[in-house]
């Protein structure tokens, strides 16, 4: 379960704090991920920690979803490298000079 917590307690502002479930921990890289919730209010970081931590958790599962479909990252939108892509810039120049 995602957390609300004082990080900084100079600002006084709260954080997101989850831990990364082991099957998104390849593409996320750590075992836990901070986020600012960018508020000093308890009540206002409890409902957007819940927020965040479920758009996180989407994020993460559409990227394993996309890497097993063979389709572009949804993040960077780059398109997988391939031998027919690298062909088409060559073969359009000959074709339309």
């Amino acid at each position: 379960m995602p957390t609300a917590v004082l990080r900084d307690k100079k600002s006084k502002s709260y954080w997101l704090t989850k831990r990364v479930p082991a099957r998104y921990r390849e593409i996320v890289g750590r075992n836990e991920v901070w986020r600012s919730l960018k508020t000093e209010d308890k009540r206002i970081a409890t409902i957007r920690c819940v927020n965040l931590s479920l758009e996180l958790e989407t994020e993460m599962a559409e990227e394993i979803r996309a890497r097993r479909a063979g389709l572009p990252d949804p993040v960077t939108e780059d398109l997988p490298l391939t031998a027919l892509s690298l062909l088409l810039p060559r073969m359009s120049r000959r074709t339309f000079k």
